[in-house]
């Protein structure tokens, strides 16, 4: 029976993330209002909102543009960081 995601849909244990469903480089774009995540075809990942001042972000529960950005960054980093984490297991022989 095959495994299926949180969403209901068929995992996909196994395959990179990086697979030609989102091919890499996973880029930042800022946006009016935040950033955005986009993978090399130009498909949009990721949203993250922001506001200019703290006391503006603090009353619409979002983050900071330097929150943001940085949060943004890290995602787009997901890729190279999963390859590493994956080499390194399979030089240790590490199972999930």
């Amino acid at each position: 029976m095959p495994k299926t995601s949180a969403y209901g849909t068929e995992a996909t244990e196994g395959l990179p993330v990086t697979s030609s469903r989102f091919p890499e480089p996973w880029q930042v774009e800022q946006i009016p209002g935040g950033y955005k995540v986009l993978d090399g075809s130009g498909q949009a990942l990721a949203y993250v909102y922001a506001r200019e001042k703290q006391s503006d972000a603090d009353i619409a529960h979002v983050l900071t543009f330097d929150e943001a950005r940085r949060v943004a960054v890290n995602v787009a980093k997901l890729p190279e960081l999963l390859r590493a984490n994956a080499e390194e297991c399979h030089e240790h022989d590490c199972h999930e």
